[in-house]
């Protein structure tokens, strides 16, 4: 109490909870008729007045009508039960002491009243009454007790809110005795139009998406701590519901959880935003969290857009069901979860049906685990993935484990994502293609890696239905431009290409590998390399139409002599060691794979070696870089460029003499800037890693007491006075911890937001020396802009397109960065199928923002550019003929429309560039496009 004491009224307050005796509220949500049909209500107050409770003359009683008008203070300790009240437009009920609603119903009848409003160290407890077309129906201050259960909150802006989206708030400590529990939240028609001197004169317009009528968001949360809603052992009409309505919950600077509550059938639809809506646009979103903390556990999410988003937050979901809306337009931008920047982030024992990207993290800042989720996916737009993990260095820990993803009827589908990722172990999940009625598609990869680095692939399962093996494109495992990963007694089965690695892939293991029913056993396309393969134990158990292992693209006798294979005899036989076909004719069994008599190969009962970057080999690898006949000076660039971020990424390779004399020279040149300003654009800056973490684990367990000491609480103990002023005490702390945290996440922001700068103007003045340098220069660039909020325009969206579009051999890690942030700005994704990829034109290409024309020629517009699935041709003359040509210059289709427009579904062409030819009378024009998938 003395850490109290300070704060006014609290003694008093508490004592006045102590001496009330709490009944048992049942979860009937019993009917009360509503006031609006009410005749001849007694009038309470005058409009525009305010006017205390205690000077009424007499009480309000059970069944009667009432009309209020003006503010209503309750200055007083007052019970209403089944009190009917309709509130005039713009009136009020502002609480100073306490006020106990008990099957009361409250509402505007078709006019918007401001709501019930608490003052600091007041008490509101709402049981199994009715509050409607407020504008917030509670608004909870600093110190307020607060229970509700059982209770319907309909055609509110608002419901619950500590905080407004409105104004400035300042942190609100709630000293909650149970959680909310048994409630609805809903919006039966629309919210009634707001009333003279509200926030909106009118509702708004615009943006078209925002259905400003509607419900906003059943909590509403802005430095709040103490509040939480649902209980873990709330069952049937315990649980509360949220539906009809545009948000569930979103919380700022706060900490909720979020248990046994149901979300579903929400309204208005999801526009993809850069950064972050303004707060009042956020839409779709059952809960939207910024600077906070969620334990989000056992609710269900059904037919919306966003299950949870989660930025610079710490939040775990566990053994949730979403299910995420699948028809109607902009399903581009359905997400199951999305995290971005997140300081912890735990998904364990969820089922996630459907959505774009079921998991979708980007710049994962702290610990992260994806462990025993379920994912169901039948999702008909290309390029979904079930997991997707963007711009993610994990230290300490990223651990994807133990999930089954099933995909049903897929094309252009990823199980499992990763672009420009460091440091993660992936182990023991199940990857399924199924096909059902025929619906087996192309494009399809189970787990996909671009710059995808130092990571570990244990025991994954990746296999399809039959019909994949005939489809072009359907890989099991591909990974390009990533080096030192491990992967050890992975299973791949029935896809057309079985295990695919592009370009350069350096010191990759393979170990125990089992490839099973395809087309293709393993492919590398070339020029490029994954390392000597010594006695790995890798098995061919198939006959392979198109080769058991092959190499694709130029320089394949240099791609084979730097990805040799020493096979030898083990327990299980040579013979599955040595794949059946190995292509192309040039590369034998001499110069790819090697007999190495008396080697003996691991097995998955085996335990896998230490995988980790060997500095006397990598010396070896400076000091004799391999030789390709073609694209020479782009293979021997991407190695240094490789040896020099591993040493950036582990210092002790410095040791070593010649390495550290290597890093000391390229530091000077345009290739160490390059890269050392690459690592630095992905990394945080100003962290205090002692006092971030301890500060993240006290605000964890301070609010695992809290529901702790809630759940003592509902049980009402004979010392519950004991328990509500340890509540107390741990929120005032948890108020503290947060304040500190926030101050720590701010200095971080602040820190990095000045190194990239200065990482920007480093980068504007770097004199590059070979086209690689250039697009890399570019990419990164773009990169600095997109960190520091500066306008990417749409000259420049097309610009990091065609460098997503570029071949890995010819981008090198420009490709990665772009594909990146394509993937960003535009909700989508894109992996490039290295056939025929030329560089891009310079100077680019540029087009203006979605939906204008593009490319104007003298008399031709061709758009979107890039496209993923329509491509729409128009010209002001008749059209007498069209052709579509790949890089390659090889007609894929031709059309003669004789009209003014037409359009094309390229929605089952690769991503990469192509030309349209278009022929109008005597005038032919040739432009190009790019498409993204």
């Amino acid at each position: 109490l003395a850490v109290l004491s300070s704060k006014k009224h609290f003694l008093l307050s508490l004592i006045v909870l102590i001496c009330f005796s709490f009944q048992s509220h049942i979860f009937s949500q019993a009917e009360v008729s509503s006031p609006c049909g009410c005749l001849g209500q007694t009038e309470i107050g005058r409009t525009d007045s305010s006017y205390d409770i205690s000077d009424l003359s007499y009480s309000l009683s059970s069944g009667t009508c009432y009309l209020i008008k003006g503010t209503l203070v309750i200055d007083i300790p007052i019970n209403w039960s089944g009190i009917r009240i309709q509130m005039e437009e713009k009136s009020k009920i502002l609480v100073e002491d306490e006020l106990i609603l008990d099957h009361c119903y409250l509402s505007g009848c078709d006019d918007m009243w401001q709501g019930i409003e608490t003052q600091p160290n007041s008490r509101l407890w709402i049981f199994n009454s009715y509050i409607e077309s407020a504008n917030i129906a509670a608004q909870l201050s600093d110190l307020t007790y607060f229970e509700c259960n059982g209770s319907v909150f309909i055609d509110n802006y608002i419901g619950i809110s500590v905080g407004s989206p409105f104004e400035e708030n300042t942190n609100s400590r709630i000293l909650q005795k149970k959680q909310i529990t048994g409630c609805k939240f809903y919006t039966n028609d629309v919210v009634p139009d707001p009333y003279p001197g509200h926030y909106y004169g009118s509702w708004p317009t615009t943006p078209a998406h925002i259905p400003f009528d509607q419900g906003y968001a059943a909590i509403y949360l802005d430095h709040s701590m103490g509040l939480n809603l649902g209980s873990s052992t709330a069952t049937g009409a315990e649980r509360n519901k949220i539906y009809q309505i545009r948000n569930g919950v979103i919380s700022f600077n706060s900490v909720i959880d979020i248990v046994r509550t149901d979300f579903y059938d929400f309204e208005g639809s999801y526009q993809s935003y850069r950064d972050e809506p303004p707060p009042l646009e956020i839409n779709q979103h059952a809960i939207y969290s910024n600077k906070s903390f969620n334990d989000v556990t056992q609710n269900t999410f059904t037919d919306i857009m966003i299950g949870a988003y989660c930025r610079i937050s710490s939040a775990t979901f566990n053994e949730n069901t979403f299910t995420i809306k699948n028809t109607g337009n902009d399903l581009t931008l359905t997400k199951g979860l999305h995290s971005r920047e997140c300081n912890l982030f735990v998904a364990k024992g969820n089922i996630i049906n459907d959505g774009y990207k079921g998991i979708y993290l980007q710049s994962a800042a702290g610990p992260t685990s994806i462990i025993d989720n379920v994912f169901d996916r039948n999702v008909s737009i290309k390029n979904n993935s079930g997991i997707q993990i963007l711009d993610a260095r994990f230290i300490p820990e990223g651990i994807i484990e133990g999930n089954h993803i099933e995909i049903k009827n897929a094309s252009g589908a990823t199980g499992i994502a990763l672009e420009n990722t460091e440091f993660l172990t992936i182990s023991t999940n199940e990857i399924y293609f199924a096909d059902e009625d025929n619906g087996a598609g192309n494009y399809n990869a189970g787990i996909v890696g671009v710059d995808a680095n130092l990571s570990y692939f244990e025991r994954n399962d990746v296999w399809a239905d039959e019909n994949y093996i005939d489809e072009s494109g359907n890989h099991g495992i591909l990974f390009t431009n990533s080096i030192y990963n491990g992967f050890f007694c992975n299973t791949i089965d029935s896809l057309y290409t079985l295990l695919r690695f592009v370009g350069e892939c350096f010191e990759t293991r393979l170990t125990a590998t089992q490839m099973k029913r395809g087309r293709i056993g393993f492919e590398i396309s070339g020029p490029g390399e994954i390392g000597v393969q010594e006695h790995h134990g890798n098995e061919w158990l198939y006959n392979y139409t198109e080769g058991g292992a092959l190499i694709t693209g130029s320089g394949v006798i240099q791609t084979a002599s730097l990805s040799e294979f020493l096979y030898d005899d083990t327990t299980i036989g040579a013979e599955p060691q040595l794949p059946a076909d190995i292509r192309p004719s040039t590369v034998n069994i001499g110069n790819w794979f090697v007999f190495d008599e008396g080697g003996v190969g691991l097995t998955c009962e085996d335990i896998d070696q230490d995988f980790a970057a060997d500095p006397d080999s990598l010396a070896v690898r400076i000091l004799d870089l391999p030789q390709f006949d073609t694209l020479n000076d782009q293979m021997t660039w991407m190695m240094k460029a490789n040896v020099f971020k591993l040493m950036l990424l582990d210092t002790n390779l410095a040791d070593n003499s010649t390495l550290d004399s290597f890093f000391e020279a390229e530091a000077l040149n345009p290739l160490g800037k390059l890269v050392a300003a690459h690592f630095d654009l992905d990394s945080r800056y100003g962290i205090d890693f002692i006092a971030k973490e301890n500060t993240l684990d006290s605000i964890i367990a301070l609010s695992n007491d809290l529901v702790y000491i809630d759940s003592i609480l509902s049980l009402s103990p004979h010392d519950s006075a004991t328990w509500i002023t340890l509540r107390a005490l741990k929120v005032d702390t948890l108020s503290d911890r947060m304040d500190s945290w926030i101050d720590l996440i701010e200095a971080e922001s602040t820190a990095s937001l000045d190194v990239y700068e200065e990482v920007s103007d480093i980068l504007a003045v770097i004199t590059t020396t070979s086209d690689i340098e250039d697009y890399y220069q570019d990419a990164l660039l773009f990169k600095a802009d997109y960190l520091l909020g500066n306008t990417i325009t749409a000259t420049d969206s097309t610009d990091i397109a065609a460098l997503a579009g570029l071949c890995p051999w010819e981008g090198g890690p420009a490709m990665s960065v772009a594909q990146v942030l394509l993937t960003i700005l535009t909700d989508s994704t894109m992996h490039v199928e290295p056939n025929e990829c030329p560089p891009p034109p310079s100077p680019f290409i540029s087009y203006p923002e979605a939906g204008q024309q593009v490319d104007d020629g003298q008399f031709l517009s061709v758009y979107p550019n890039p496209a993923m699935d329509i491509v729409t041709i128009r010209s002001d003359q008749t059209i007498n003929s069209v052709e579509l040509r790949d890089a390659s210059n090889k007609v894929l289709a031709s059309f003669h429309p004789n009209v003014n427009q037409l359009s094309i579904d390229v929605s089952n062409f690769p991503a990469g560039m192509y030309f349209v030819s278009v022929k109008s009378g005597n005038l032919i024009e040739t432009q190009r496009i790019v498409l993204i998938k």
